[in-house]
């Protein structure tokens, strides 16, 4: 019931699609209507069709805060890179987290306690670490930020281009992380 709580806090509703064997699973049966109106069946067009998640455990949509989004846990781990071309190829975004609202989507509802790729990058011509970050290389300056103390840190604590993606840590704040390095989560919004 916890999940559920954050489905309401948030006015998320989710549609389910592929999920590991024991996972519970959503129907559409209507069976899923909860009190305010909302539903767990993929209501307004929200869907994983087309995402083309590799080797996929769990791919489920949920529209949240406006936008519809994914959640994509994989079999194998992969780049922020390919992550993202994963989200542009389904006509969406690596995980803009552009307020607090979007951060509750991802970090609550569709990645509680896990890890995930984020659409945070720095621009390779920053020459400060919290400078030149904007979400996936759009050129716009970020507003909201929900950096891990000492983030982001470059590695070494100087602007260096060694870390110019970022990640959602297992309790939801941000690191930067060398874009090359590989996580088996990530999300996508349109």
């Amino acid at each position: 019931m916890r999940g559920l709580g954050f489905i309401l806090l948030f006015g998320c509703s989710f549609e389910h699609g592929i999920s590991a064997p024991d996972a519970p699973r959503a129907t559409t049966d209507g069976a899923n209507a909860l009190q305010d109106g909302t539903s767990m069946d993929g209501g307004g067009g929200c869907t994983t069709a087309g995402l083309a998640c590799p080797n996929p455990i769990v791919i489920d949509a949920v529209s949240c805060n406006g936008g519809c989004w994914t959640r994509c846990q994989s079999l194998n781990q992969i780049t922020q890179a390919q992550a993202s071309a994963v989200c542009a190829g389904w006509g969406g975004k690596l995980a803009p987290i552009r307020d607090a609202s979007d951060e509750g989507c991802v970090a609550l509802v569709l990645f509680p306690g896990q890890s995930s790729w984020s659409g945070l990058e720095q621009q390779n011509t920053a020459t400060q670490l919290a400078q030149g970050w904007t979400w996936n290389g759009d050129g716009v300056a970020i507003s909201y930020t929900h950096w891990d103390l000492g983030q982001p840190d470059d590695a070494n604590g100087s602007e260096n281009g060694a870390e110019q993606c970022s990640m959602l840590n297992s309790f939801g704040f941000w690191h930067d992380v060398p874009c090359g390095n590989t996580l088996y989560r990530f999300t996508c919004r349109r």
